[in-house]
C-alpha cells in the first residue's frame, strides 16, 4: 500500500479527474524544431542506450535463471595413446591402466604401447521441489521489468532535460535581444546629450551617465552569448552528438517556446501507474520478495536424478561392442545439517533488503506527489508574476516615451529618462525570464506526472513470454 493524496491541492492547471494527455506533451509547445531535437535525442542519446544495453542484460539473467528447470546434458569424448612399462598397481580407466593390464596378460614389465578411446553422456536434474528455482526466475523477471522502467524513466528525464535547454536556449536569445534594443535606444539617447551639451543646452554630467548606461548594458551581452552557446552544446551531447553539431540550426533566433492549452492534471493515483521511477521501485520490491523465496529453499534438502552413458575401447571400431557399454543412473539428495546458521542469516539478509525496498517504493510515491504538487504551485505563482511583469512592462514603456518627450522639450531632468530605460528594460528582461520559468515549470509539471511514453509499452511487456 501507498500513501497518495486523493486529489490535487489546486484545480485551475486543469480538470483533476481528467486523464492527463502525457505521452507526447513536448507537441503542446507547437514548435516543429523541439519535436525533430525530441526524435533525435530518442534516437541517439547515449544513457538511453546504456539503459537498452541493461535491459538486454536483465534478459540474459532471466534465460539463465530459468535454465535450471531444465536437465543438464553434458557429452565428452577422449583418445589416448599410452607407451611405456606399465604399473602393476595402476588402475582405472586411463591409458596406463590398460596397457599394464594387456602387458600383464603378455607376461609380465614389457614395454608396451596401446590405445583408449572414450566416449560418454553424463546427464543431471535438480528438482525444483521447494520452487527455489522457480522464485529464482520470478526475482530475475522482476529485474528485467525494473530495468525496462528505468529506461522509461531516463526517457522520462531526457525529455524533460532535453525541452528546458531548448527553453534556456530560447530564452537567452530572447534576453540577448533585449539587451541588444536597449543598447541602441541608451546610444540614441547618448547621441542626444551630446547634441544638446554641443549646442549648450545640456551637461556633461548628462553625457557621463548616458555613457555609463550604454555601457553597462554592453557588458551584459557576452555573458548572454556564452548562455546561448552553452545550451546549444548541451542539445547536441543530448541527442548524442558533438558540442557544435546543432549550432547553424539553432543559432537563428526564435520565440520562447509557451504551451498551447493548460495540463489536464488527472487523479493523484495515477501516478502509481504512470510514474516509471515508481513502477522499477514496485517491481524491485517484487524482486526483493521472490530472492527470500530463494533463500528459504536454500534450507531445504536437494535432489538431484543423475545419469551417465559411456564407451570404453583399445580400438575405435570397437566402441559399438556391447562390451564397451557402461551406465548408471539414480537419485541424490544434499541435505544441509549444520552451518553455523548461515543459511538462516541469509533469509535474514533478504527480509531486511525487502523492506528496504518497500521503504524505498514509499518514500518514491511521497516524492512524486510533491514533486507534481511543486510544480502545480510553481505554475500558479509564475502566471500571476508574468501577467505583473506584463502590466509594469507597458506602464514602463508609456513612461519613457513621456520622459523623453518632456527632456526633448527641456522640461525634465535627464535621470528620469534613464530612470524610466533602465526601469523599463529591467522588466522587459524579467519578463523574458518570466515567460521562460512558465514553459519551464509545465515542462517539469509534466516530468512530475511521468509525460513521455505510452502505457501501451507496459501492456505489451506484460503479454511478452
Amino acid at each position: 500500500a501507498a500513501s497518495v493524496p486523493r486529489e490535487w491541492s489546486k484545480a485551475a492547471i486543469g480538470a483533476s479527474g481528467q486523464p492527463a494527455e502525457l505521452a507526447t506533451w513536448w507537441r503542446g509547445f507547437q514548435d516543429p524544431l523541439l519535436d525533430q531535437l525530441v526524435d533525435q535525442a530518442v534516437a541517439g542519446n547515449l544513457d538511453l542506450q546504456l539503459a537498452q544495453a541493461r535491459i538486454r542484460e536483465a534478459r540474459a539473467a532471466r534465460l539463465a535463471a530459468a535454465s535450471p528447470l531444465w536437465p543438464d546434458l553434458t557429452g565428452s569424448a577422449s583418445a589416448t595413446r599410452f607407451h611405456g612399462r606399465p604399473n602393476p598397481l595402476a588402475s582405472g580407466g586411463s591409458g596406463a591402466s590398460i596397457g599394464a593390464g594387456a602387458a600383464a596378460g603378455a607376461g609380465g614389465g614389457a614395454v608396451v604401447t596401446k590405445n583408449l578411446f572414450q566416449a560418454g553422456l553424463d546427464s543431471s536434474w535438480e528438482l525444483d521441489i521447494f520452487g527455489g528455482t522457480r522464485r529464482g526466475i520470478e526475482s530475475a523477471s522482476a529485474g528485467l521489468a525494473a530495468s525496462i522502467e528505468d529506461q522509461r524513466a531516463g526517457l522520462v528525464s531526457l525529455l524533460s532535460e532535453l525541452a528546458l535547454d531548448y527553453i534556456d536556449l530560447r530564452t537567452a536569445q530572447a534576453r540577448l535581444q533585449i539587451a541588444r534594443d536597449a543598447l541602441t535606444a541608451e546610444e540614441e539617447t547618448l547621441a542626444l546629450t551630446r547634441a544638446k551639451l554641443e549646442a549648450g543646452l545640456g551637461s556633461a554630467l548628462d553625457v557621463a551617465e548616458a555613457e555609463a548606461a550604454a555601457a553597462t548594458t554592453r557588458a551584459a551581452i557576452p555573458n548572454l552569448q556564452t548562455a546561448a552557446r552553452d545550451a546549444i552544446h548541451e542539445l547536441s551531447v543530448l541527442i548524442g552528438a558533438p558540442p557544435e553539431t546543432l549550432a547553424s540550426k539553432l543559432e537563428p533566433s526564435a520565440p520562447i517556446p509557451a504551451m498551447s492549452s493548460r495540463i489536464a492534471l488527472g487523479l493523484p493515483a495515477e501516478l502509481l501507474r504512470r510514474r516509471p521511477d515508481i513502477r522499477a521501485a514496485e517491481r524491485r520490491v517484487a524482486e526483493a520478495n521472490a530472492d527470500i523465496g530463494v533463500a528459504v529453499a536454500n534450507q531445504y534438502p536437494s535432489v538431484t536424478l543423475a545419469g551417465s552413458l559411456g564407451l570404453n575401447a583399445t580400438r575405435i571400431g570397437d566402441l559399438g561392442d556391447v562390451s564397451a557399454r557402461s551406465w548408471s543412473f539414480g537419485p541424490g539428495v544434499t541435505m544441509p545439517i549444520f552451518n553455523a546458521g548461515k543459511l538462516a542469516a541469509e533469509v535474514d539478509v533478504k527480509r531486511a533488503r525487502w523492506d528496504q525496498a518497500v521503504i524505498a517504493y514509499r518514500a518514491t510515491v511521497l516524492t512524486a506527489a510533491r514533486e507534481v504538487e511543486d510544480a502545480i504551485a510553481a505554475d500558479e505563482n509564475e502566471r500571476v508574476h508574468r501577467a505583473a511583469l506584463a502590466q509594469s512592462v507597458a506602464a514602463y514603456r508609456d513612461a519613457l516615451a513621456l520622459a523623453r518627450d518632456l527632456y526633448g522639450r527641456g522640461l525634465t531632468s535627464f535621470l528620469n529618462v534613464l530612470d524610466a530605460e533602465r526601469s523599463l528594460y529591467a522588466t522587459q528582461d524579467q519578463l523574458a525570464q518570466s515567460e521562460a520559468a512558465v514553459s519551464a515549470n509545465e515542462v517539469r509539471l509534466f516530468k512530475a506526472l511521468g509525460g513521455g511514453w505510452t502505457a501501451d509499452e507496459a501492456t505489451a511487456d506484460a503479454r511478452a513470454p
